[in-house]
């Protein structure tokens, strides 16, 4: 009973362990979309791994 236990308990902990990262993942797009530059988003055909969610890609400035 103790085995079966402690095995639900880690894999909850797994579960909210990757439900932290989403979130993690998530804030730290909404804060690199905040930035200054221009910005676009990637096309399907752009992706490497179309899995993920959003890509935003900076176009390229010139250093002045």
């Amino acid at each position: 009973r103790k085995m079966a236990a402690s095995y639900r308990e880690l894999e909850a902990r797994r579960n909210r362990a990757r439900d932290l990262e989403k979130v993690y993942l998530e804030m730290e797009l909404q804060k690199e979309l905040q930035k200054k530059g221009r910005k676009r988003k990637l096309r399907e055909s752009e992706l490497v791994t179309p899995s993920t969610g959003s890509v935003f890609k900076w176009r390229q400035e010139r250093k002045r």
